[in-house]
């Protein structure tokens, strides 16, 4: 885990005097968050998914006392110790209705792949976009950052990119991916 490439990139916070695993896992839960990770004995760092920066180390990479519970572990300067909820991890649907996934594609805000953004209603899920777009007349739909619709006629023309690049799970269903940071989860209607 980096400053600038978060294994778990949700909500966060750090206690130097009072952190324990319990105490991250409580924070996360309640921000809504099915993992729970501590780290460098003050850190604690949530979200639904492990990002596509984090690498399985071992286990004895992550020796530093929590600061708040000398008796635990809370991960180490760049390791962080992960905890579940229990919740299923989210997935990648691969159909919504008619439509198909196509893979993960890059997406840049200066060069729309796919150029029009649509508002879905109650948030963004794959389902809510892919109908959303259907309804405005395109054949193609694409989730990005777990909150945004975007479609066109026609598949993005750069190469796809590998599905762990599409691992934010959307914010208005966390049992699905929804792309990731300039990322394009895209789906095409059969």
């Amino acid at each position: 885990d980096t400053s600038t490439s978060r294994t778990l990139s949700g909500a966060s916070f750090v206690n130097t005097t009072g952190m324990t695993v319990e105490s991250c896992f409580a924070f996360c839960t309640a921000g809504g968050y099915n993992l729970a990770g501590v780290e460098f004995g003050s850190e604690c760092y949530c979200d639904d998914a492990v990002q596509a920066s984090g690498t399985l180390s071992a286990a004895g990479n992550c020796n530093t006392p929590c600061s708040g519970n000398a008796s635990e572990f809370c991960g180490a300067g760049n390791f962080i110790d992960i905890y579940s909820n229990g919740a299923p991890s989210p997935v990648i649907p691969k159909t919504a209705g008619t439509w198909q996934y196509e893979g993960c594609f890059a997406d840049s805000t200066s060069s729309r792949a796919l150029p029009h953004q649509q508002t879905v209603a109650g948030g963004v899920t794959v389902e809510g976009c892919t109908s959303a777009c259907k309804a405005n007349g395109f054949a193609v739909a694409g989730v990005e950052f777990g909150q945004e619709c975007w479609c066109s006629s026609s598949l993005p023309t750069s190469s796809s990119l590998s599905d762990s690049d599409c691992q934010t799970a959307c914010t208005a269903n966390t049992t699905e991916f929804c792309g990731g940071s300039s990322r394009l989860g895209v789906y095409e209607d059969t």
